[in-house]
């Protein structure tokens, strides 16, 4: 059963740029991620895929990902409203 169940999460899980699920792998590495369990930046993935929004090229933009995403979901409902 654990086999049908990991078959299932991993065709939800969701692509990264590069196209690659969102697994962790050593290009997850090279990258920043905001922690939302934590509220600040991380490099590479201490606190898991579950509690991250990203990744972001550099710790600035990934301090900023709340920012980010508050401006995206405006965008995305005011595209939505019309």
């Amino acid at each position: 059963m654990w086999r049908e169940l990991l078959r299932w999460r991993l065709s939800q899980a969701p692509l990264d740029p590069h196209g690659k699920f969102g697994t962790m792998d050593d290009s997850n590495l090279d990258h920043w991620w905001f922690c939302v369990k934590h509220q600040r930046p991380e490099h590479g993935n201490p606190c898991g895929t579950s509690d991250r929004l990203g990744p972001f090229p550099d710790e600035a933009t990934a301090a900023r990902a709340p920012e980010i995403a508050r401006a995206r979901t405006a965008a995305a409902d005011a595209y939505d409203e019309e």
